[in-house]
């Protein structure tokens, strides 16, 4: 029985310490630019109280990497300008794969 409720005090004290860290940690990223909102805006499921401001990344403006199907934000990404149009890439490793698929087909 004492086992029983030991157990019972160690898992609610437990969960108490995550919640009291939890509460910290939010209110401390409001130093740096995490904001509440109200339920239901933003892309987050309604009651999220720690969504931070959007960095470049994750805006409208991401282009698609030709090679592995990756978005990226342009001024995150590798560009290859290919006469009118310019290719973005996630890594270099897939603008060089690309080139070498292209290489090949044109060979």
């Amino acid at each position: 029985m004492f086992r029983a409720l030991l157990g019972i005090f160690v898992s609610v004290f437990v969960l108490w310490l995550v919640h009291f860290i939890g509460r910290a940690l939010f209110a401390s990223l409001g130093r740096f630019g995490v904001t509440k909102r109200s339920p239901g805006a933003g892309p987050f499921p309604s009651g999220f109280r720690g969504e931070a401001a959007a960095p470049p990344a994750f805006r409208q403006d991401l282009r698609r990497d030709p090679q592995c199907g990756t978005y990226i934000a342009p001024e995150l990404s590798i560009q290859f300008r290919d006469r009118d149009q310019t290719l973005y890439f996630c890594s270099r490793n897939c603008e060089q794969k690309f080139l070498q698929q292209r290489a090949q087909k044109t060979a």
